[in-house]
């Protein structure tokens, strides 16, 4: 039976990690972690967006673990592998990334809806870069 490592993410990391964006997952240096890395060995990563029943899930290669840093300062890096599974999360949704808007256009817009400017962009793995798709506010 695999041994995995359980693990909760923000929808931010959770996404770039489905793009395959990002390869490191860091954690402070701590008594918690120190329990829950430091002398075991996994196979897979069980990652989670979110506590809620149906929360999306990935399944991916466990590659290692290195310590950074002394002190205060310490942190845990967990290389990551391939994405061996995927569960309720759309495939437009590892491409797509929500970003803060830079600017303070159609900030009036969101303050009546009583919502932050945002900005939908899509991310192109080819050139590294974000294209901006739409940033037009749009009544819900």
């Amino acid at each position: 039976m695999p041994e995995i490592l359980h693990l909760n993410l923000h929808r931010e990391f959770f996404s770039a990690i489905a793009s395959k964006t990002k390869n490191i997952e860091y954690r402070k240096q701590s008594p918690y972690w120190r329990k829950r890395l430091e002398g075991r060995e996994y196979d897979v990563i069980l990652f989670r967006n979110g506590y809620a029943k149906h929360a999306p899930e990935m399944q991916v290669e466990f590659r290692g673990l290195r310590r950074y840093g002394k002190g205060r300062a310490a942190y845990y890096a967990i290389r990551l592998g391939r994405i061996l599974k995927i569960k309720r999360w759309p495939k437009e949704a590892s491409v797509m990334h929500l970003l803060r808007r830079d600017s303070n256009s159609h900030a009036d817009c969101a303050a009546r809806r009583n919502v932050p400017p945002l900005r939908w962009a899509k991310c192109d793995k080819s050139q590294r870069r974000a294209t901006v798709i739409s940033t037009r506010c749009q009544a819900l």
